[in-house]
């Protein structure tokens, strides 16, 4: 039953093979008649297609029959660059100009007898081209704007501009445009190739390469086979040629010796273009279409076994490279150098026969296998079991530390064997709290302390206490290989990951999610990770995961061997060779590539303005780098906020608030790593019209106002209650001293009057009368209250005997009238309204010099009209907000208690009325 389980994680394990890479839309153009790189890293070509830009993913078109990218015209024969633009050769349109940033294209006005172009460049502030149906060679001033024949009757195969010089290849030679617009011819033999740079031009005859620098200077040397295609490196050192055969040459300059390269050999039919980017990928472009080759450095070694699955282990034994096979048993990687008898095989079970790995340990092989683990002596040349009990399980793995074997298996969980004693000393099985018996990979510690991969997760075994320490795994996938380094855990899954801990068991980090991770290793200052998707190189300070170049097609499946500086790491086809030196890391440009606008695209990455939130910004983003690999990624921040992940090669975003914002993107080129460039572009969200600045300076100012005047008021507010404070302190006191004081001074003058001796006792009595009088007017006024309250009575009852008791009192004639329903009212608002009466014309009688009024209440339209007017503006004084008494404070707060409105008028009488309405449909 565990074989049976095993062979099916094995198959699972096994049963992916690593896809190519994706094929993009630029190897399905045909008829293509150039390829070209700009400054940025964009790749141009031209054909019958039209003009054709690829950034890595997307290719856009422009032609005639884009409405989206339009041209005037479709097939083009030829392109060329000079500063920002694209010199374009129509078929049947003659020359012109595009702006790659702009998508804007104009006609250069050469003057033609026929409007077929075959070539054209810009050169010295001049433009030339090639007609071909006539075969005449024109040029066009600009600043002239005339056109003249520098050649007739000439077939020019290819304009070959350097940094000083014009030359241009024809089926008969090379010629050079001399200082005076003249044509010289300077090399006599039919040209079947040319190319040039900065430096110079190179062309090719039937068995010839040469060369010819800027100063003239002719090196030639003989060649084998006819070039079909030649292009300049992207550095401008040296150069590629493609021949017949298909080969691909590279050659220094100016000697033209030939340089080792790695780039593969490959058919892709006859070569008309070649062209070699920055990223070092070399494009051929012929009759089997486009195609991208990258160099390969690592070597693939094609082994194949008559074995279920192809899953091959390597170890160094006496320092020659043996193979352990999943059911084969062992064998020899070089077959010329031979270390392992093939006849001792046949001392292995057919289950030994399937080793999972191979662990070499003090010149001895140990084998780990589907029947327990066996070991090699290739001094004694014998092959046997471990004599150890129960040694038949099915073995995962092994590891070696300080003379023990560390054997994990299937179902048995984990064991220590000891090399010296020949041993089991340790077992840790289902005695213990494992998370599973079935141990895939252990980690032992320099402390004794070990860590175990299981089926379910991650255990720690303790040997000082003898228990185990079971450790969270995030997500559902086993994990397969577990490795110390820079003192952190480092544990590879089969698709969650590799997991970082410490020590303690403590989760720190999680990268590189989503790929199925085999054993991993840590070899100069690398980890080295293989896996169903490639080979990784991880950095273990910054967690950096980089793709080996072109190991993405092979699914790896053991741990790596080091042999004479070299990696080898087994896979479902063979063992890979790897170079220890890694290549050095290509910063790729990251660009913007496209910017869509609410369903409006635009080639130029310029400041982005929308009008409002709701439009929507689609951002394609370009790495640059065109080699086979990885899956570029993409992230962006807003400003100085966050970084944030991008799916896929699209940011889209929508919702932004008014502003304007700053956006910073990076991406990863084609091996995973980050590029040190970045892109940048600004996005302007307009304002709504009501929050323009203009408008928010203007609602500052506003804002300001109001504040000052808020203040303002409760500076006015504060000056009244202090106002009243006052008032209220000084009457008190000014009605408690004079009435004491009058009470003491009449007394004192009626003692007067009585001990005094005067004679005319009439006039004494009539004082005395007068002042006791007065006396008992204060007595009176002490004793008994004024009738400042309704006290339970109505108003026409209590506002009548009020006015007489004002007349008696003052001496003022007051008229009423009172035309209310008082039983439809509350008792409370009569009050309130004998209130406002009594408070209006007590004040108006003692701050005023009225002598006449008159009192109307009436009920009129839902509202209690209450109007008091006298003969000498009495009234006039309650307008003011700060120097009021406190009748008109208490009039106030009864109005505002009722929600009614309180005015004061002027009459031309030297009159003045108080009006005062309370609504009674509020009250109820």
């Amino acid at each position: 039953m565990s074989l049976i389980c095993f062979c099916s994680l094995v198959s699972l394990n096994n049963s992916v093979q690593a896809s190519p890479s994706e094929q993009t839309e630029i190897n399905n153009l045909a008829n293509i008649t150039n390829i070209k790189e700009d400054e940025k890293g964009y790749i141009w070509l031209s054909g019958q297609q039209g003009l054709s830009r690829f950034d890595g993913n997307e290719i856009i078109n422009f032609s005639s029959n884009n409405k989206t990218w339009p041209l005037p015209f479709q097939w083009i024969n030829d392109i060329n660059f000079y500063d920002d633009n694209i010199l374009i050769s129509s078929e049947t349109d003659g020359v012109w100009e595009f702006t790659p940033k702009t998508g804007e294209i104009n006609k250069v006005n050469f003057s033609l007898k026929n409007n077929g172009i075959y070539d054209a460049v810009y050169f010295d502030n001049n433009y030339y081209a090639y007609g071909f149906t006539d075969n005449i060679l024109y040029t066009y001033s600009s600043v002239t704007n005339q056109t003249k024949i520098l050649k007739e009757d000439i077939k020019i195969r290819d304009f070959l501009p350097t940094k000083e010089q014009l030359f241009f290849s024809s089926s008969n030679g090379v010629y050079k445009l001399l200082n005076d617009k003249k044509v010289e011819k300077v090399f006599s033999q039919y040209v079947e190739a040319s190319a040039s740079n900065q430096y110079g031009v190179f062309f090719s005859t039937k068995n010839s390469l040469s060369f010819i620098d800027n100063s003239n200077a002719l090196t030639s040397i003989s060649i084998k086979s006819a070039i079909t295609s030649l292009t300049s490196a992207s550095d401008e050192k040296s150069i590629f040629s493609v021949d017949r055969q298909n080969r691909i040459t590279q050659y220094s300059l100016p000697e033209l010796n030939e340089i080792p390269h790695t780039y593969p050999q490959v058919d892709t039919g006859y070569t008309r273009n070649l062209l070699h980017d920055n990223s070092g990928t070399l494009w051929k472009v012929g009759s089997k279409g486009t195609h991208q080759l990258i160099e390969n450095e690592i070597q693939n070694h094609t082994l194949i076994y008559d074995s279920y699955f192809n899953k091959i282990s390597s170890a160094v034994l006496n320092n020659k490279l043996v193979i352990g096979t999943h059911g084969e048993g062992l064998d020899n990687f070089d077959k010329s150098n031979i270390i392992i008898p093939l006849k001792i095989n046949d001392s292995l079970s057919e289950q030994a026969k399937i080793i999972i790995t191979l662990l070499a340990v003090n010149n001895q092989l140990y084998l780990a296998t589907f029947d327990g683990v066996w070991r090699y002596d290739p001094q004694l040349g014998t092959l046997e079991k471990l004599n150890f009990p129960n040694n038949n399980a099915i073995i995962l793995n092994l590891s070696h530390k300080n003379d023990q074997l560390f054997i994990s298996s299937d179902n048995q969980g984990a064991m220590i064997y000891d090399l010296k004693q020949e041993r089991i000393t340790q077992k840790i099985d289902a005695t213990y709290q494992l998370s599973s018996l079935e141990v895939i990979d252990m980690l032992p510690f320099n402390n004794g302390d070990i860590w175990l991969a299981t089926e379910k997760g991650i255990d720690i075994y303790y040997p000082k206490s003898n228990v185990v320490k079971n450790i969270s795994v995030p997500g559902p996938n086993k994990v397969i290989s577990l490795l110390f380094v820079d003192n952190k855990v480092f544990a590879a899954t089969k698709g969650d990951g590799i997991l970082v801990y410490n020590t303690e068991g403590v989760l720190l980090s999680v990268f590189s999610k989503g790929i199925d991770f085999k054993s991993i290793t840590f070899i100069k200052d690398q980890i080295w990770a293989p896996s169903k998707s490639g080979l990784f190189i991880i950095d273990p300070v910054t967690y950096q995961t980089s793709m080996i170049p072109n190991t993405e097609q092979y699914a790896f499946v053991n741990y790596p061997t080091l042999f004479k500086n070299k990696l080898y790491f087994g896979h479902q086809k063979g063992i890979l060779a790897v170079p220890l030196t890694p290549t050095s890391q290509y910063h790729s440009p990251i660009h913007i590539s496209k910017t869509t606008v609410s369903g409006k695209s635009y080639l130029q990455n310029k400041v982005i303005n929308i009008n409002s939130s709701n439009e929507v910004i689609t951002l394609s983003l370009a790495s640059l780098d065109y080699r086979q690999g990885r899956k570029k990624q993409f992230k962006y921040q807003i400003n100085s906020g966050i970084w944030n992940d991008v799916y896929g090669n699209q940011l889209t975003l929508t919702g932004l608030k008014s502003g304007s914002y700053y956006l910073t993107i990076m991406g990863t080129n084609s091996m995973g790593q980050w590029s040190d460039f970045q892109a940048f572009t600004r996005i302007n969200v307009a304002f709504p019209w009501y929050w323009t600045p203009k408008l928010r300076v203007v609602y500052v100012v506003i804002t300001l106002g109001m504040f000052l005047l808020t203040l303002w008021l409760l500076y006015l507010r504060g000056k009244s209650i202090s106002y009243i404070h006052d008032l209220l302190s000084s009457e008190a006191k000014i009605k408690s001293k004079t009435t004491l004081t009058i009470s003491r001074n009449l007394s004192h003058a009626i003692t007067l009057c009585t001990s005094a001796n005067d004679t005319n006792f009439e006039e004494k009595d009539k004082v005395k009368a007068i002042l006791q009088q007065s006396i008992n007017e204060l007595k009176t006024q002490i004793q008994h209250k004024e009738p400042d309250g309704l006290y339970g009575k109505e108003l026409k009852v209590a506002v009548p005997y009020f006015i007489e008791y004002l007349h008696k009192k003052y001496h003022v004639n007051i008229s009423h009238q009172i035309d209310i329903h008082e039983e439809s009212i509350s008792y409370e608002l009569k009050a309130d309204l004998y209130k406002i009466t009594y408070e209006a014309f007590t004040s108006a009688i003692l701050n005023g010099d009225g002598s006449h009024f008159s009192l109307s209440l009436k009920q009129h339209n839902e509202k209690i009209w209450l109007t008091i007017n006298d003969d000498a503006g009495s009234f006039s004084h309650f307008k003011n907000k700060i120097s009021f008494d406190m009748a008109m404070y208490y009039i106030r707060q009864i109005a505002n208690k009722y929600n009614a409105s309180v005015n004061t008028f002027d009459d031309q009488e030297q009159g003045s009325q108080l009006v005062i309405s309370i609504p009674l449909m509020k009250l109820s």
